[in-house]
């Protein structure tokens, strides 16, 4: 492909195989490539807790054991005080949560479905996210203290997480493991909260298990 520079000079761009970036001319972000290739996926969930301090809004989901790279960025908003949690290898109990959330495909022509896990329906359902209001987050069926916490941060009334970009907030996850990503009302009050996952999924060519261990 030719090019021709503000000087009216002709150049040969080419491209890098390996991270998909032109070497010249033109600068395509990995996230805005796997748009177009029908690999970028997001759930969106909103609740409006009641007022009461803990109140826990939550989505949690179990990544598929085949060799997948998940690109995720997580933002979430609250109209009130709130602590926004991410959590790794919480315990999840199979058919706990309140309901299905599909995740769908950011190419609106693309057929490919999310390898991600649902817990809550029989049989789990790929291509789902669990949602979790207020009343099923605080029972027996999701204990976050069995996993480990990587992320907490305390969110200002109508703020929205510190990650506003991928270069500050994406995280590779575990091939899989459970994750939970949950906001929890700091003080007694009835918070609109809302969670936004956005991901891509990359399969992985020359998988290393030492690499995941």
């Amino acid at each position: 492909m030719e090019i021709i520079d503000g000087t009216g000079t002709t150049n040969l761009a080419k491209v890098d195989k390996e991270h998909r970036l032109c070497t010249f001319g033109v600068n395509i972000t990995n996230a805005h490539n796997e748009i177009h290739e029908g690999r970028m996926f997001e759930v969106v969930v909103a609740q409006i807790t009641a007022n009461s301090d803990d109140n826990m809004t939550a989505i949690t989901f179990r990544t598929d054991a085949d060799k997948i790279e998940y690109h995720m960025f997580a933002s979430a908003t609250t109209s009130g005080q709130s602590w926004f949690y991410i959590y790794e290898a919480p315990t999840v109990v199979d058919g706990g949560g309140t309901s299905s959330v599909t995740a769908f495909n950011c190419n609106r022509n693309s057929l490919n479905k999310a390898s991600v896990w649902d817990l809550s329906t029989s049989p789990d359902t790929q291509g789902a996210v669990t949602y979790w209001d207020e009343t099923d987050a605080a029972g027996a069926n999701l204990t976050l203290g069995d996993g480990i916490l990587i992320h907490q941060e305390l969110l200002g009334a109508g703020r929205t997480s510190f990650a506003q970009s991928r270069s500050t907030g994406e995280r590779l996850l575990k091939p899989y493991t459970h994750y939970a990503f949950v906001l929890e009302n700091e003080g007694a009050a009835a918070n609109i909260h809302n969670i936004v996952l956005n991901w891509y999924e990359l399969k992985i060519v020359n998988f290393k298990e030492s690499e995941n261990g």
